[in-house]
C-alpha cells in the first residue's frame, strides 16, 4: 500500500475539489522514500476531460488521495520534476488498481466489473500519465 496514512479530506466546491484535513504520506518505491502532502493541501481531484469514458480513466472518490498527492507535487516543485511528479501519479494509480483487482478476485464480481477493474488497474494509470504529460505543462507553469 503506497499511502502510509489514512486519507482525510474536506470536499468543497460542489465535489470538484477539497482540502486535506490531515497529512497524507505516500511511500514511493521508485524513489525509496516517503513524501508528505501536508494538511491544508488543496486539490481539484484531477481534470479528466468529460468526453473520456468513466470506466477508462480513474476519477471519483476512490482516487482522490492520488490526485491530492499529484496536485501537491505540482504546487511544491522543490524536489521533483514535472516528469517525476507524473510518474509518481502513475505509480500511485497503478498500486490502487492492483488493490482493486485483488479485492475483486477475493470477493468475486461480474465479468464486466472485473474487466473494468482490470482496465482501471492496468491501462488507466498509463492513460492518466499520458494525459498529465500532454496537458500538465500549462498547470506546471502557473502553479506555485
Amino acid at each position: 500500500m503506497p499511502f502510509l496514512t489514512d486519507f482525510n479530506d474536506n470536499p468543497n466546491d460542489n465535489g470538484r475539489g477539497g482540502v486535506l484535513e490531515s497529512d497524507l504520506v505516500f511511500y514511493s518505491t521508485r524513489f525509496k522514500e516517503s513524501i508528505t502532502a501536508p494538511k491544508g493541501t488543496r486539490s481539484n481531484y484531477g481534470n479528466v476531460p468529460w468526453w473520456v469514458p468513466k470506466w477508462l480513466l480513474p476519477r471519483g472518490a476512490q482516487y482522490r488521495a492520488e490526485f491530492f498527492f499529484h496536485d501537491f507535487l505540482y504546487r511544491n516543485k522543490t524536489k521533483y520534476t514535472r516528469a517525476q511528479a507524473d510518474l509518481l501519479l502513475r505509480d500511485a494509480l497503478a498500486e490502487k488498481g492492483e488493490i482493486i483487482t485483488e479485492l475483486s478476485k477475493l470477493y468475486g464480481d461480474s465479468f464486466v466489473t472485473r474487466l473494468q477493474k482490470k482496465i482501471s488497474g492496468k491501462i488507466a494509470p498509463w492513460i492518466a500519465w499520458a494525459g498529465v504529460r500532454a496537458g500538465g505543462w500549462a498547470v506546471w507553469q502557473t502553479e506555485t
